[in-house]
């Protein structure tokens, strides 16, 4: 594809964005550390979604410091409603332990006085952000020209063939940024996000594809198809045989264990027993002393 195929294609795409969705801008008000832990809730996740996690965060907890030190497993709880849990604890608890450790504090305003370049290459430096979140920081905090793309909007463009696996690896989509003025930066990055996270929590919505395909109308062959009950019935099948294997597997060797053990056991209890039918059959040694003839018999 060729750069100008590929910069007049994002440029239907934003067109066909404006039509389905309606754009997002961040929130002025937050603070550059407040708008990359959101950041972290937002990547693979829909903004409703990401801003009732942040929500929770502030009401939840105490403080950022007792977000700090609280587990991945409990902050998975307040990010229930996110596509990956896990992954968003993950990230919010390790970015606020790597800004602690540097700083003993929660404050990367700092960030504003730096170039783009310096702010990037900070970013970089703090445990627990990823492409995304450093992109949107930059985008949303800095006021930077980039595209924060995460992994589900990402897969988006592959599926439409305006990105190659490469690209895809790298996280960086060529051509992209320059396709979209920078005016409209904010506004074209929030709508393709959208549609990244909603086909991340349902691939098979029909609104989501009819969306792929006025985009690309070639790429139905493209899209995930649900399978059908009888692959799933073998699918089933299939899984139960290998569990079966596996635990006649286990058997087998807990049998063969208890096998060794006891030929083991019977092999070192043999040389106890024939000792003792040896000395079963050996006649006892007399331990009595034998009668000693009296002086009177020995003068006689």
């Amino acid at each position: 594809m060729t750069s100008s195929h590929r910069t007049s294609r994002f440029v239907e795409l934003y067109e066909i964005l404006q039509r389905h969705f309606q754009p997002i801008l961040p929130d002025p008000t937050r603070s550059v550390f407040e708008l990359l832990i959101f950041g972290c809730c937002l990547e693979d996740a829909p903004y409703e979604r990401a801003e009732d996690s942040f929500a929770r965060l502030q009401q939840d907890f105490f403080d950022w410091n007792e977000v700090r030190v609280s587990t991945v497993r409990e902050l998975s709880e307040v990010f229930c409603e996110l596509p990956e849990p896990a992954e968003a604890a993950s990230r919010v608890k390790r970015v606020l332990q790597s800004i602690f450790e540097a700083t003993y504090s929660f404050d990367l305003e700092g960030l504003r006085k730096q170039s783009l370049t310096q702010a990037e290459e900070s970013l970089r430096k703090i445990d627990g952000t990823t492409p995304f979140t450093i992109a949107y920081v930059l985008q949303a905090a800095l006021g930077g020209h980039v595209i924060p793309l995460d992994r589900s909007t990402l897969q988006v463009l592959q599926l439409l063939q305006l990105a190659d696996p490469e690209e895809i690896k790298q996280g960086v989509v060529a051509g992209l940024q320059r396709a979209v003025p920078k005016a409209k930066g904010l506004e074209f990055a929030s709508l393709l996000h959208q549609l990244g996270a909603a086909y991340k929590v349902n691939p098979f919505a029909p609104s989501i594809r009819q969306i792929l395909l006025e985009i690309d109308p070639n790429c139905a062959s493209r899209l995930p198809q649900r399978r059908t009950f009888g692959e799933v019935l073998v699918a089933a099948a299939a899984l139960q045989a290998q569990e079966d294997k596996r635990g006649r597997g286990k058997r087998g060797r807990r049998s063969g264990k208890t096998a060794t053990r006891t030929s083991a056991k019977g092999a070192a209890d043999a040389p106890a027993e024939s000792k003792t039918a040896k000395k079963r059959g050996r006649p006892k040694r007399s331990t009595q002393t034998p009668p000693q003839e009296s002086t009177s018999s020995k003068a006689s």
